[in-house]
């Protein structure tokens, strides 16, 4: 329940460590198989369509993964660390659902900057998982290609397009919109954490990973910790945090603006 729902409780304080090496590549495939879009399962066991690798969606995050565990696997190549763990907990971070299986706070600062790279991103839309979704960083990443080409080529028309559909204004302005919103929540997030009295690398930390929803941070909140030590005021900023990573940020702040109630 806590694999396929992506919220990474355990029956263990130490979360996943104590688990086999069988157990952990069953939760690796239900990982990723709950951080893809729901409406390709039910394609796939309703109509017999594998369309999987149709999608642009679910080809750019198994990729991305897939790039996230090779690098992951060269910078710990030295130390004593199995391939299992590695694989285990990028895609535990990854797809947001907050198991861990070694204290990868530990693996360094490059490991840390990966981690909070696949934290960032997260799951698929229609997924039960959290972050920033997928398909909105596929799409700002179209629109980066498309500016350095419009430089090139002043005069030329380009457009976006997503799964073979263009991709239109208003999308753009709604991605770019919850991008703002995101990194204001982010910041205002680490602010008021910060002055709570807790460390920088504890307060940033612990908002990326409560406004994803993946849950364990860096610091104080890291792996084989929790947050039962914050105080109250943090705890408070963190919850409204989750809980406007849950609804995707915009929803929340449409049923809070008067304009809608008046409507």
């Amino acid at each position: 329940m806590a694999t396929v729902s992506i919220g990474g409780f355990s029956t263990f304080p130490s979360s996943f460590e104590e688990m086999g090496s069988s157990t952990k590549w069953v939760a690796i495939f239900f990982m990723l198989f709950s951080a893809l879009n729901f409406s390709l399962h039910y394609k796939f066991f309703t109509k017999k369509e594998f369309l999987y690798f149709s999608s642009e969606e679910s080809r750019f995050l198994l990729a991305w993964i897939f790039l996230l565990c090779i690098v992951s696997y060269f910078a710990l190549f030295n130390n004593d660390i199995s391939i299992t763990d590695i694989i285990f907990n990028i895609i535990s971070v990854s797809t947001t659902t907050g198991f861990a299986s070694a204290d990868y706070e530990s693996w360094g600062g490059a490991m840390m900057l990966l981690l909070i790279s696949g934290m960032f991103v997260g799951a698929s839309t229609g997924s039960t998982g959290g972050g920033v979704k997928v398909v909105r960083v596929l799409i700002l990443f179209k629109q980066a290609i498309n500016s350095i080409e419009q430089l090139i080529h002043p005069h030329a028309i380009l457009g976006i397009k997503y799964n073979k559909e263009p991709v239109k204004d208003k999308t753009m302005n709604s991605i770019w919109g919850f991008f703002s919103i995101f990194g204001i929540t982010l910041f205002l997030g680490t602010l008021i954490l910060t002055f709570c009295g807790n460390s920088f690398e504890t307060s940033w930390s612990a908002a990326i990973a409560c406004l994803t929803n993946t849950g364990p941070g860096f610091g104080s909140v890291g792996p084989n910790l929790n947050y039962a030590h914050i105080g109250s005021v943090s705890k408070v900023s963190l919850i409204f945090i989750m809980i406007l990573g849950r609804l995707e940020i915009l929803t929340l702040f449409v049923l809070l603006s008067r304009s809608f109630w008046k409507k």
